[in-house]
């Protein structure tokens, strides 16, 4: 029989359910949907909730869009107001500049007319002290004091002419080979009497190959001088100066050790600055004007030397020291990377590099050359510090800080177009080397490859 026929009876009327089973199918039915509701209810008490949740989020995002709004308001008028500081900045910068530059320009002009006038006294001098036989005693006196102190302002006007050709970049050099064990015999020739005069003993220490390197002789007698008669100033009477010519490497060097009071940890951060006096004093009250060492710097560097100072490792003294490259020697050919945001920069300073045989990459950003700095060893670095996503000296602090874990130390060269104390304090506190002022000629470029590279191992290839 089919399904169909299953519920009819045999006369074709269908068969009766029995009540029971009815009912509870309605009662499920009733409790399924009582389970519907309840989920319902929680549903929409949910969604409520969120709703709510909702408006408050939405109300905080508006308060933050008014924040952010109000941000970036105060955030464009403190770009137009460090714009306002930059340019004024950059003015103040030309015309301290140019007060400098008109201030050596005119300490040049006193200083030349004041030196033939202060030779003339001098010389008088001499002519008076010839024809005082049978004066006075008194008289004698008087005459051999107006002869030292025009000396002494002979001196100084000569130190104050240096220090403005320095600064006009006026200092020139005619460099030929020369040997420094010669100077450092005319010097020591010089200075005998000075020295005996305070009892002290020049004590020539020289290796015994000739020491040749290419310099200007007038030049570096200068810094030989300079050396020389300090020792003799702060050494103590009675003592040994020890005059040392030394090779190392491809540097030719010159030492010159006293027996004084050393130097204080603020001497060493302030040597070789103009006007800046050691604290200790010379022991026969001899005159001084700091500007010697500052200048001994200068002539040095641009020989493309270095010049230090140091305490002496037996506690006795101070050791002043330089080193020149020698004649004949070329720095080894280096990986030297270039980082400037200016294309025009990046490819003079390339080609002139190249151009010297060493290998050279360029990265136009400050992130660009940590990327680099990271994968690649260079033995030189020039570094511009103006440039917009990281200065060169925030670059340079991150060289540094990698390098504390490594153990070696790039020479690091700061590229700048302001040259005021502020900046080379930056440039210094952030670790570099050195600096040059921009632009950058080819002679001065070299300069600083043959003094840095000198003082580094040639990285690995």
């Amino acid at each position: 029989m089919s399904k169909k026929n299953e519920n009819l009876r045999a006369d074709g009327a269908p068969v009766a359910r029995p009540a029971g089973d009815e009912m509870d199918r309605l009662r499920k039915r009733a409790l399924r949907l009582e389970e519907l509701n309840r989920a319902l209810a929680r549903a929409n008490a949910r969604s409520a909730e969120l709703m709510a949740e909702i408006e408050i989020k939405e109300s905080q995002i508006r308060k933050m869009n008014t924040v952010l709004a109000e941000a970036n308001a105060r955030a464009a008028e403190l770009v137009v107001e460090l714009e306002q500081r930059k340019s004024e900045l950059e003015r103040t910068n030309r015309k301290l500049n140019q007060a400098n530059e008109e201030k050596s320009r005119v300490l040049g002009i006193a200083a030349h007319d004041l030196r033939g006038g202060i030779g003339g006294i001098l010389g008088l001098a001499d002519v008076l002290a010839g024809q005082l036989t049978g004066a006075s005693a008194e008289a004698g006196e008087y005459v051999r004091l107006i002869h030292d102190e025009s000396a002494r302002l002979l001196d100084l006007l000569e130190s104050l002419l240096n220090v403005s050709r320095v600064r006009q970049g006026r200092l020139t050099l005619r460099p030929e080979q020369v040997e420094l064990q010669a100077v450092a015999r005319q010097a020591l020739r010089f200075f005998h009497t000075f020295a005996a005069g305070k009892k002290q003993e020049l004590a020539a220490d020289f290796v015994s190959d000739p020491v040749e390197v290419i310099a200007d002789p007038r030049r570096i007698r200068q810094v030989v001088d300079n050396l020389i008669s300090n020792a003799i100033k702060y050494g103590r009477p009675g003592t040994e100066i020890a005059v040392r010519v030394w090779q190392q490497g491809q540097e030719g060097g010159f030492s010159v050790l006293d027996r004084g009071p050393g130097l204080s940890r603020e001497d060493l951060k302030r040597l070789f600055h103009e006007f800046e006096l050691l604290s200790a004093t010379p022991t026969a009250d001899e005159t001084r004007h700091g500007l010697g060492l500052a200048i001994a710097r200068k002539v040095v560097e641009l020989h493309g030397g270095r010049i230090w100072a140091e305490n002496r490792s037996d506690g006795a003294g101070a050791c002043f020291s330089f080193a020149l490259p020698l004649a004949g020697t070329a720095p080894f050919k280096a990986r030297i990377l270039v980082v400037d945001d200016s294309l025009t920069n990046r490819k003079l300073l390339s080609a002139l590099l190249k151009r010297q045989g060493h290998a050279v990459e360029t990265a136009c950003n400050g992130n660009e050359a940590l990327d680099f700095a990271r994968a690649v060893e260079y033995d030189l670095v020039f570094m511009d510090v103006e440039m917009p996503d990281a200065d060169g000296c925030a670059v340079a602090r991150t060289i540094r800080k990698h390098e504390r874990q490594t153990g070696r130390h790039v020479p690091i060269v700061a590229m700048t177009g302001h040259s005021d104390p502020a900046t080379l304090g930056r440039v210094r506190e952030a670790g570099m080397d050195d600096y040059t002022t921009k632009p950058i000629n080819t002679r001065t470029l070299s300069l600083l490859v043959n003094r840095w590279l000198r003082t580094v191992q040639p990285s690995t290839e």
